[in-house]
C-alpha cells in the first residue's frame, strides 16, 4: 500500500527542496510553528516515502538536513506530489473555518458525522467545536438549528449568512489566490504555502462549483457602466457575493428587502445598470435573477469605496440627500477633531474624498451592509491621538451615527492621519538647493562637492562659484550657500561655513543649519 504524506510533511519536503543547502530542524520548526521534535519525526516519514522514489534526506549532527535531489529530478518530485495521497493536517483555527464554511455554504441540514469526517475529529471533539462556532455566529445575528436524525444548519437573515461566508472566504484565501481562481480557475495546490494551509484547498474545491467567471464578467460590466473602479478587495467581494447569491437562490434562499428599499430612488444610470444586470446574466447563463437580488447587489456596489487618487477628484452628477448630509458631517468632524487635537484639515481634495466616503458609509449603515477595514487595529495603535479624537467626535453626533462600528471609524480617522502627514511633508523641503563657494578652487572645491554629495545625497548642488561671481547668482532658485571662505554674509540666503575636508562637525553643522530653515538632508 502506497504511503501517504501529510500536508505538513509535504511542506517540509518542499522547504528542504527549495533551500538547497542544509537546514536545521529548529529553523523549520520556527518557520512552520512546530516543535523541533515534530519536525524530526516527520522527516523520518518523509524519508520512508522518498527512498522508493528518490534520494533520501541526508542528516548529520551540526550539519542539518539536506535533500540531495538533482535539479533534473525536481519536476518528477513535483509530479509525484501532485498524484500521491496527501492527508490534510488542520490546526484548530482551520478546523473551525472548514466547519463554518460547510455550514454557511449549505442550504440543508448537515449530519455531524459528515462534518467530523471532513476535519478528522471525534464526535465528542466536534461537539466542543460546535459550541465555539455557535458563539461566533451569534455575534453576527446567526444561529445553529439542530434536528435529530437530520443534522445542523445555519439560520438567520439571508444577507448576514452571505456576508459572513464571503468574509470567511476572504480571510482564508489571499487576494492573489482568489484572483487566479476567479480569472483562470487555477489553484496552485503543489506549493509549500498550499500544503501549510490545506484549508485553502478545501475551500477551493467548493468554490469551483460556483459560476465565478460569469460573476466576474458581470461585476466588470457593472464597473464599466457606472464608470467607477473598485479596489481588488471590493472587486473580489462583489464577485463572490453574486456567485454565492445565485447558488443560494437556487436552494430557495433569497434576500428579504428592507422596507426602505421599496421606495429607493436610483438615478437613471443606476436604473439602467440594474436592468442590464438582470438581462445580461440571463442571456449569458440562462438564469432569471430576482429583481430584489439585483437591487441588493447594486446597493452593495454603490456603497463600496472606490479605487481613486487624491489628484483625480470626480464628483457625482447631481446631488443626493446622502451627499448633503455627508458634507455637513465632514464639516462637524473637522471642527470637533480640530478642537480636540489642534489639527484642522484644510486640504480640499481630502475633504472631498472624505465626504464621498461618508456618503457611501451612510448607505451602508442605512441598509446594514458590512465593510471591512484591515487597518483598523493599526490605526488605533499607531495613531491613538487621531483615533480617539475621531471616536470622540463621532460619539458627539449621536444618535446620527450611533451604530457606526470601529472599522468605519478607523476609515474616517485615516483621512485625518493622511491630511496631517501631507501637511507635515509640505512644510519640509526634501531637496535643498545650494551653491558652493570655495575661494581656492581646484582640488579643494572638488573635494568639498564630492564629500557633500556622499554625505547628503538629497542635497542638490546647483553650482560652485568664486567669491567674485557670488553676487551674480540667481538667488530665487537657491536655498543656501556653503562656503570655505570666512566672514561671508548674505542678506538673502543662509551662509554655512565649512572646511573643504568636511569634518564630522561640519556635516552636523550643515544638517542642523538646513533643518533650521525647514529642510531635511
Amino acid at each position: 500500500m502506497d504511503l501517504a504524506l501529510t500536508s505538513t510533511q509535504a511542506a517540509i519536503l518542499l522547504e528542504l527542496q527549495e533551500a538547497g543547502t542544509p537546514v536545521f530542524a529548529e529553523s523549520i520548526a520556527k518557520k512552520f510553528n512546530l516543535s523541533s521534535g515534530v519536525v524530526r519525526y516527520n522527516i523520518t516519514t518523509i524519508n520512508d516515502w522518498l527512498k522508493v522514489r528518490f534520494d533520501p534526506i541526508i542528516s548529520r549532527p551540526k550539519y542539518g538536513y539536506k535533500l540531495e535531489i538533482p535539479a533534473k529530478n525536481v519536476p518528477a518530485l513535483m509530479e509525484q506530489l501532485n498524484h500521491t495521497r496527501i492527508q490534510p493536517v488542520y490546526n484548530p483555527e482551520e478546523r473551525q473555518q472548514i466547519l463554518l464554511f460547510h455550514l454557511l455554504f449549505s442550504s440543508e441540514y448537515t449530519p455531524l458525522e459528515l462534518l467530523s469526517n471532513e476535519v478528522g475529529m471525534s464526535k465528542q471533539t466536534m461537539m466542543r467545536e460546535m459550541d465555539a462556532i455557535e458563539d461566533y455566529l451569534v455575534k453576527r445575528q446567526l444561529y445553529l438549528m439542530k434536528k435529530p436524525h437530520l443534522g445542523t444548519r445555519v439560520v438567520g437573515p439571508e444577507n448576514a449568512i452571505r456576508h459572513t461566508l464571503i468574509r470567511l472566504i476572504m480571510d482564508v484565501m489571499p487576494e492573489s489566490v482568489l484572483i487566479k481562481l476567479i480569472q483562470w480557475g487555477i489553484y496552485d495546490s503543489i506549493t509549500k504555502e498550499a500544503f501549510l494551509h490545506p484549508v485553502r484547498k478545501a475551500f477551493t474545491e467548493t468554490l469551483r462549483k460556483l459560476d465565478l467567471q460569469g460573476a466576474m464578467r458581470l461585476v466588470s460590466r457593472v464597473e464599466e457602466d457606472l464608470a467607477q473602479k473598485m479596489g481588488d478587495n471590493r472587486y473580489l467581494y462583489h464577485i463572490l457575493y453574486w456567485a454565492i447569491s445565485i447558488k443560494r437562490c437556487a436552494g430557495g434562499n433569497v434576500v428579504t428587502l428592507p422596507n426602505e428599499l421599496l421606495d429607493i430612488s436610483f438615478s437613471e444610470t443606476e436604473t439602467r445598470v440594474l436592468e442590464n444586470t438582470i438581462k445580461s446574466y440571463k442571456k449569458e447563463s440562462g438564469l432569471t435573477v430576482n429583481p430584489g437580488e439585483a437591487t441588493m447587489f447594486l446597493l452593495e456596489v454603490l456603497s463600496s469605496p472606490l479605487l481613486s487618487k487624491l489628484d483625480s477628484i470626480s464628483t457625482a452628477d447631481g446631488s443626493k440627500p446622502e451627499d448633503l448630509r455627508a458634507s455637513l458631517l465632514v464639516t462637524r468632524l473637522v471642527k470637533t477633531v480640530a478642537d480636540n487635537t489642534g489639527f484642522k484639515m484644510t486640504d480640499h481634495s481630502i475633504l472631498e474624498k472624505m465626504a464621498q466616503h461618508i456618503s457611501k458609509m451612510l448607505v451602508r449603515m442605512k441598509f446594514n451592509l458590512p465593510i471591512e477595514n484591515p487597518f483598523a487595529m493599526e490605526v488605533k495603535t499607531t495613531y491613538p491621538d487621531m483615533w480617539l479624537a475621531t471616536l470622540e467626535a463621532i460619539s458627539a453626533f449621536e444618535p446620527d451615527l450611533a451604530t457606526m462600528n470601529n472599522e468605519e471609524i478607523a476609515f474616517i480617522a485615516m483621512y485625518f492621519v493622511l491630511a496631517r502627514q501631507l501637511e507635515s511633508k509640505s512644510e519640509v523641503r526634501h531637496h535643498p538647493r545650494v551653491v558652493v563657494v570655495c575661494p581656492t578652487g581646484g582640488v579643494s572645491v572638488w573635494m568639498l562637492v564630492s564629500r557633500l554629495k556622499a554625505e547628503m545625497p538629497t542635497l542638490e548642488i546647483i553650482d560652485n562659484v568664486s567669491l567674485r561671481e557670488l553676487n551674480r547668482i540667481d538667488r530665487k532658485n537657491i536655498n543656501a550657500i556653503i562656503t570655505t571662505a570666512r566672514n561671508i554674509t548674505d542678506k538673502d540666503l543662509p551662509v554655512i561655513c565649512v572646511s573643504p575636508f568636511l569634518s564630522a562637525d561640519d556635516i552636523t553643522q550643515v544638517k542642523a543649519s538646513l533643518h533650521n530653515y525647514g529642510f531635511q538632508v
